[in-house]
């Protein structure tokens, strides 16, 4: 994964949201859930060379750090249906 340089295993699609009106006309930000199997050192992102801080929070913790609203709530109970039901 680039410059969070990460190693991914047993992927699952959680969704997407379409942004309309951001600096191009529209485009989806798709979502998914993943386990880390591998963790290497940051590295700069090849677009603008920042290091962007790796933040690990418990799911409980993840909207009131992304402020991301219903559409985060709605995501956390759809991974925590995930965990609970192996769906």
């Amino acid at each position: 994964m680039e410059e969070v340089n990460a190693e991914i295993e047993n992927i699952t699609y959680l969704g997407y949201q379409e942004v309309i009106g951001d600096k191009k006309t529209s485009y989806a930000q798709v979502r998914l859930l993943a386990t880390i199997k591998r963790l290497g050192p940051e590295r700069p992102d090849l677009d603008n060379g920042k290091i962007y801080e790796r933040v690990f929070l418990p799911l409980d913790k993840v909207n009131d750090y992304l402020h991301w609203e219903e559409v985060g709530f709605q995501m956390i109970n759809r991974v925590q249906e995930i965990i609970k039901n192996g769906v």
